[in-house]
Order: C-alpha cells, then sequence, then structure tokens
C-alpha cells in the first residue's frame, strides 16, 4: 500500500475531474489517499472529498500574501509528518506551491510529484508576471522528485521555458472512467432535443465548460455570426463563469442570441451529448481538455484549435477539425463542414471513439500511475 497526501487549490475544473478519478481508483487498488484542499462551497466539493480516506481543509482562503502561504505551507507539513506519507502529491500553482514547500524537512523518504495540470504563466500571460511565475516554478523544480504531465507540450513547454528539468517527467495521458454510452442514447437524443426546442434538421453544437477566456466562448460566438444566415443550428452551452454576461452581449450584438441556449451547469450532461450532432470548443490554451474525451466517449467530431496539447487529443482530419488560435473565420469553416456534411461527422465520430480506446483507457491512465507512484529511486539527469 503507498499513502499520498493530495494537495490542491480548488475542487474545479479538469485538476478536480483528475483528482478524484485518479483517488478513486487507487483506493479501490488498495492505495490510501488522503487530501488538502479550499472548499468553495459547491458540489464539486463533495464529489472530491468522497474519493478520500481523509480531508484536510487548508484554514484561509487561495491567495499569495505572505501570511496565508506560511500558514498552508505549515498546515501541509503537519499533515505529512503526523501521517507518515510515502508521497505528496501536488496539483494546481497554488497547490504545488504549498505542497513542495510543506515537504520541506517532512521526512527523509517522502517523495515529491507534481502533475502539470498548468503552469502559472504561458505565452498569454503578461510580462512581468510572467517572469514572476516563471522563478518560482524554477525555484520549486528544486524540491519536486518527478512531474506527470498530461502531454508532451506541457513537457516541451517547461523544457524550453526551463520552469522544469524534463527528465522528471512522466507522460500519462489523462482519462476518465467514463459510462457507456446508454442503450436508450436515441431516446435520450429525441427527448432533449424535443425539450430544447430544436427544431427537425437543425444541426446542434455542443459546448460544455466555464466561460472564460481560456475556453474561446468569444471565439466560438463570433464564428456563428460568421454562419451563412440560412443554415439551421443550435449552439447549446453547459456551463457558467465570469465572461456569461459578456459573451451574452456579444452574441445579442452579433445577432445569434436566438440560435444559442444557454443551459447553465449540468450535473448530467449525458442527455446533452446524446442530443448533439458536434462538439465545439476554440480553446486559447489546453494541457490536455478532458471533455474531448467525454464527447469522443459519444462519438461526436470536435471542432477546436491547434494549440499547444489539443492535437494531441484531437487528430486533425481524424477526429475532428482543428483551426489555427483565434480564427473565427477558420472556425466558422470547420462548423460549416460539420453541419453540411453528415457522413462526415460520422466518420470523425467512429475514429474517435476508437482513439479514445486506443490512447486513452482508463485502466492504463491508472496503471501509470501506480508506476510512477512505485518508483523509489528518482533520475538524476
Amino acid at each position: 500500500m503507498t499513502k499520498i497526501l493530495f494537495v490542491t487549490s480548488k475542487s474545479l475544473g479538469g485538476s478536480g475531474k483528475y483528482i478524484s478519478t485518479l483517488a478513486s481508483a487507487l483506493r479501490d487498488r488498495g492505495h490510501h489517499c488522503e487530501l488538502v484542499y479550499f472548499p468553495l462551497g459547491v458540489a464539486q466539493d463533495t464529489e472530491i472529498e468522497a474519493a478520500f480516506a481523509a480531508v484536510h481543509h487548508f484554514d484561509s482562503r487561495p491567495g499569495f500574501s505572505p501570511i496565508a502561504v506560511a500558514a498552508n505551507v505549515k498546515k501541509v507539513r503537519s499533515i505529512l509528518k503526523a501521517g507518515r506519507f510515502d508521497w505528496v502529491h501536488t496539483h494546481t500553482s497554488l497547490g504545488g506551491l504549498f505542497g513542495r514547500l510543506g515537504s520541506i524537512g517532512a521526512g527523509a523518504s517522502l517523495k515529491v510529484g507534481h502533475t502539470i495540470h498548468a503552469y502559472g504563466a504561458d505565452e498569454f500571460t503578461p510580462v512581468p508576471q510572467k517572469w514572476v511565475y516563471w522563478a518560482i516554478e524554477r525555484f520549486l523544480d528544486d524540491f519536486t522528485d518527478a512531474y506527470v504531465s498530461p502531454s508532451k507540450y506541457m513537457v516541451e513547454y517547461g523544457r524550453r521555458t526551463h520552469v522544469i528539468r524534463p527528465h522528471k517527467a512522466t507522460v500519462i495521458y489523462n482519462s476518465l472512467q467514463l459510462k457507456p454510452v446508454s442503450p436508450e442514447a436515441a431516446e435520450l437524443r429525441r427527448r432533449k432535443r424535443e425539450e430544447l426546442g430544436v427544431a427537425d434538421g437543425e444541426i446542434v453544437y455542443l459546448f460544455c465548460g466555464r466561460l472564460e477566456r481560456q475556453k474561446g466562448v468569444d471565439v466560438l460566438i463570433a464564428s456563428l455570426g460568421k454562419l451563412p444566415k440560412d443554415l439551421a443550428y443550435r449552439l447549446v452551452i453547459c456551463g457558467i463563469g465570469d465572461d456569461g454576461v459578456k459573451l451574452r452581449a456579444q452574441a445579442e450584438q452579433l445577432g445569434v442570441a436566438q440560435r444559442i441556449t444557454w443551459a447553465g451547469w449540468q450535473t448530467d450532461l449525458e442527455p446533452f451529448y446524446a442530443a448533439a450532432d458536434a462538439y465545439v470548443m476554440p480553446s486559447r490554451w489546453e494541457s490536455f481538455g478532458l471533455v474531448f474525451l467525454e464527447a469522443m466517449n459519444h462519438s461526436l467530431p470536435v471542432a477546436s484549435t491547434r494549440t499547444q496539447a489539443i492535437p494531441e487529443v484531437v487528430a486533425d482530419g481524424e477526429t475532428g477539425l482543428l483551426s489555427l488560435n483565434e480564427d473565427a473565420d477558420g472556425f466558422a469553416q470547420n462548423l460549416l463542414k460539420l453541419a453540411l456534411n453528415a457522413e462526415q461527422r460520422r466518420t470523425l465520430g467512429r475514429a474517435g471513439k476508437q482513439r479514445l480506446e486506443s490512447h486513452f483507457r482508463f485502466e492504463r491512465f491508472v496503471d501509470e500511475h501506480v508506476s510512477w507512484y512505485a518508483v523509489r529511486k528518482m533520475p538524476k539527469s
């Protein structure tokens, strides 16, 4: 049995799904996992906490103030010392800061690992903030025995910017314990499309995610304004976020508001996937993109961008259509192609299902993490 303390700053997003999915699978294999994080008072807190044998909460809200950092580092160190853990496994920028600093002096045999869900800074981060985050990452690398990277891109970016030593990184593609598609999918599709008011012959594009700059929803809405006016389509958006009001205003300004259904946050997405004809998300940056796996599980073609790790997940021309980053014209062309060619949608969707099963199997994801934890002597060069 391996005893692991997970340290993160949040339960939301792809990192939250990764943590809860991995911890549940490790528990089922007899390993002991505990968690320390900031509860946000949302439904995802309950979901992530259910995966762990014990849960600890940071005492203060997330933040970089010296007092808050010192208190949270001390909290991690005290948990590690009391629990005699084999590993501390950190996630997110703040979780990585608290967990890796907290590991100092917590035990000579303790191993320190960090999953690179994202870096604190990337090419979209302004200077000098970018330089500050890079300096912090470089400093923390000295206290990190090993990394898990969800994509080759993230290792290459870390090497190029000198924020990690790449020989420490193991690429383990993300996965989810996805449910088989319901045998009632056809009926789910009929009912949900009827509920959404989708007319016969309308193409349904589906987006699921946070309404924020990273996901490129503004680019998606801009692309709708470039589609032929007589094209029969509906965009269904499942998600909430800080940009919601601004995005609705953009849709009104472009005259496409009546083509969009704002479904809000959804805990059960299966009916929406069943109702959709294509999954669409023109992200500006992604270290992986777990939601693509959900779409592929439902044999949906994907329209996204040729940026960062996305081409490692969505094979352009094989399982989806990728356009350049922030290219609303190119994205609109791909939306139109998918709308006009049902056979292409089916071909891409079937290939996506096959790629999910060949490249992103959940059992392999768990096996590779178990092997990662089993390493006791870390590489030196």
